[in-house]
């Protein structure tokens, strides 16, 4: 009775700063924080010893004023000192440090030290725990005085728990739950992207992994279940992995997203960006291993946020341009970057000390991670409906192909058998060609089957040339024949009408029988038709052979309005009804492959064609104009219609191979595609305009060169 009489004495006496340092323990199921019942003094050298600290004057310690002590980025040693006073019924009470990267915690209690080092093993700790944890042996009612030293090489964060054995046990199983949880997501994640690695050879998944593994072992760090379960029996890496995996995090995630996104094609010049937080994070690295960890954590806190930022503005600027890969990832970043935010906010004493703040980075990786493997799942089936897309092109175009070949052979049979040996070998290399054809893809199988079909309409007109000019040059010595003809039956006519021999008049009875007037004049028509037949002949022929015109190596000067009006001529039948209004200006030769040319206006023409019908059921309704003209340095070609229209997104995509709106089996998707290579090709420049049931305007551009 007369010890507590002299202790409450004894308490009266202190001052502010001795109240403050006493603290009395009443529940023992509490778990508060207790940093407000402790003095510090700060050892700037860090050489005093327990006995130093007993021998400095009370005034000299400092009172704390908030519920956790936080010293930021320091290398001092503090010492914390309190008066622990067992009010519960427990015979033994637990001293816990809540922050797990410490570097030394000493706790002198009884004349007796307990030692809790980051830079031993974990496996020599008394209580193995991630956070340091001490018994203090105190009875129900006694009162003992507490020293505390700790020391960090980089931020210097100490909650104080004081609470029963029972309780801090309890907090700790509740802490390794919340890891199990956390180990399990990101377990799961690394395994079942591993497997999509191994199973679709995608380097994709293979950098989301390697992303993932040091993230999870660094945050395992930061919240210290990596010394239990990693290296317990190590000494190096309790004091370095807390760095250097979030730096490595930081790299291999930079990688990732770029690659995600496809930043080279996206946005190329942020690739500098993403290489020098890259470098910023080896830099981070380097300073730890050398020992500089406090350096190290400021990099990697500093790296962290303005890299997060810089990608998350990168992603909003691409989720604006309609890339949808870059919205996952910055939805996910935006996660982790609130995280981070939250922990550098805690460790700068901005938030207090809690559950939320001190975990909020590994909660936030968890989601970022979950959400990214999300993206990748919606990867796979963009990639899967893209595959059986493609698989279904490729089987029409090797349906069209076999049955354009097997059409194509009837044809070269016939006429093999007619030519020569130099047409035979032609038929060789065409056949070769044919089997080139079932043998490519894409804009090959395109460009090689349009060579083939220009190389047999070209034979074709040329065949047909030579009976059409037989005919033609035959026409009007035929005339002149027929004429010389009827002058001596006009004579002998006259003659049978003078005559009165029998024989003559039963000629004239003939005559008015068969009606020879009328016969007459059918030959002269026969003969009209037939020098018109030949003449329209003619004209097609001059059409197709203008249109199919081999183009050499290099590019040659021609009339660009030759080739709009044999190309006009072949799709003559095409445009029956519809209203045509063509407005050939004068314009300068160009050199130009105008074989690839006629391609172009061919594809145009033709889709301006079906745009009309697709609108109107009267194709009457219908109007297509093709203009040309000369404007500066350029010969420009319009070719407008009224047809149904495109819509935006539609317009976006037209240039691109295998994108098409017609039904299937009607298109391949690579006309447009093939025609913007000419453009290129050509150095020229092909831009649309469209409305939806307004009507299409393309413009192309071509340089003139001097001839």
């Amino acid at each position: 009775m007369m010890k507590r009489l002299v202790i409450l004495l004894f308490g009266c006496l202190l001052t502010n700063s001795v109240r403050a340092q006493f603290l009395k323990i009443e529940d023992e199921s509490s778990y508060d924080l207790r940093s407000r019942s402790f003095v510090y003094l700060e050892d700037k050298k860090g050489k005093l010893t327990i006995q130093d600290v007993k021998a400095v004057s009370p005034d000299q310690f400092l009172l704390n004023e908030m519920d956790v002590f936080n010293f930021g980025f320091t290398k001092s040693t503090y010492w914390l000192k309190t008066t622990v006073q067992n009010g519960t019924t427990v015979n033994e009470l637990m001293f816990e440090i809540g922050q797990t990267n410490t570097d030394i915690v000493e706790l002198y209690f009884d004349d007796q030290v307990q030692v809790v080092s980051d830079l031993t093993k974990f496996s020599d700790r008394a209580i193995k725990d991630p956070k340091p944890i001490f018994k203090m042996p105190i009875k129900p009612g006694q009162t003992k005085e507490v020293y505390i030293k700790v020391k960090g090489q980089d931020e210097l964060v100490i909650p104080i728990h004081v609470s029963s054995t029972q309780t801090i046990q309890s907090k700790g199983q509740v802490r390794e739950t919340l890891f199990g949880l956390f180990a399990g997501i990101l377990a799961v994640m690394i395994l079942y992207n591993l497997f999509l690695f191994l199973s679709l050879r995608t380097s994709i998944y293979f950098f989301y992994v390697i992303n993932i593994l040091p993230l999870f072992i660094g945050q395992s760090s930061l919240v210290g279940y990596a010394n239990k379960f990693f290296w317990p029996n190590s000494n190096f890496w309790p004091d370095h992995a807390v760095v250097i995996f979030p730096l490595l995090s930081i790299i291999f995630g930079l990688i990732f997203m770029s690659r995600f996104i496809n930043l080279k094609r996206n946005m190329p010049w942020s690739i500098w960006a993403i290489n020098v937080f890259i470098a910023v994070s080896v830099i981070g690295i380097g300073f730890s291993l050398i020992g500089q960890t406090a350096i190290a954590s400021i990099i990697l806190n500093a790296n962290g946020m303005v890299s997060a930022l810089v990608i998350i503005t990168i992603c909003a600027v691409l989720t604006r341009r309609k890339v949808s890969s870059a919205k996952f990832v910055l939805v996910a970043w935006t996660i982790f970057l609130i995280g981070v935010i939250l922990y550098v906010m805690r460790s700068l004493n901005i938030l207090s000390y809690s559950l939320l703040t001190n975990y909020s980075m590994p909660i936030g990786a968890a989601i970022e991670t979950v959400l990214l493997s999300f993206a990748l799942a919606d990867r796979i089936n963009m990639l899967k409906k893209q595959r059986e897309e493609s698989q279904r092109l490729m089987l029409m175009e090797v349906k069209k192909n076999n049955d354009l070949t097997r059409n194509q052979n009837k044809v070269l049979e016939e006429k093999v058998k007619k030519r020569t040996e130099e047409l035979e070998v032609m038929n060789l290399d065409l056949q070769d060609t044919l089997s080139n054809l079932k043998s490519t893809q894409g804009h090959l199988v395109e460009a090689e089957k349009m060579a083939s079909l220009g190389q047999l309409t070209a034979g074709i007109a040329h065949e047909i040339n030579n009976p059409i000019n037989y005919v033609s040059s035959n026409v009007e010595p035929l005339r002149q024949d027929l004429g010389d003809i009827l002058t001596i039956l006009n004579g002998y006519k006259e003659f049978a009408k003078d005559s009165d021999l029998p024989e003559m008049k039963a000629l004239l009875t003939q005559e008015e029988e068969l009606d020879i007037d009328y016969a007459i004049k059918e030959m002269h028509e026969l003969l009209g038709g037939i020098e018109e037949g030949a003449k329209r002949t003619s004209e097609i022929v001059t059409g197709l052979k203008n249109f199919s015109r081999t183009d050499d190596d290099e590019a040659q000067s021609a009339d660009i309005n030759n080739g709009i009006q044999s190309t006009i001529t072949i799709l003559k039948s095409e445009m029956k009804d519809i209203e045509t209004v063509i407005e050939l200006g004068s314009i300068p030769h160009i050199k130009c492959y105008l074989g690839k040319l006629n391609q172009v206006f061919m594809n145009l023409i033709d889709n301006a064609i079906d745009a009309i019908r697709d609108r109107y059921e009267d194709p009457t309704q219908g109007v297509l104009t093709v203009k040309t003209m000369h404007v500066d340095d350029k010969v420009v070609i319009t070719i407008a219609d009224n047809g149904c229209g495109m819509p935006e997104e539609v317009k976006n995509s037209i240039f691109d191979p295998f994108f098409t709106t017609k039904d299937v089996g009607k298109g391949t998707g690579l006309g447009l595609s093939i025609t913007y290579g000419i453009m290129e090709k050509h150095n020229g420049h092909i831009s649309v305009e469209s409305e939806p049931n307004v009507g299409t305007t393309f413009t192309i551009e071509l340089p003139v060169t001097s001839e």
